[in-house]
């Protein structure tokens, strides 16, 4: 299992927040994803034979926000 954190531009509200944990948390391969609106990111613990960074930054991206890898 893999942790990384993701930093998301335009949450902006508690319900932001829990459509992009809904979201990513559904994702096969993800075994947990916990939204931050305050802290504007996303901590998503998943399987990297599964998933790719990428692939979470594309979901988001298709939910209408902009998420980055913070490394």
């Amino acid at each position: 299992m893999k942790t990384v954190e993701f930093s998301v531009q335009g949450m902006t509200c508690f319900g932001c927040a829990q459509g992009v944990q809904r979201a990513v948390s559904r994702h096969k391969g993800v075994q947990e994803a916990i939204a931050s609106n305050i802290d504007k990111n996303v901590i998503v613990k998943y399987d990297e034979t599964l998933v790719k960074d990428e692939d979470i930054t594309h979901l988001i991206g298709r939910l209408g926000y902009q998420a980055t890898p913070v490394k």
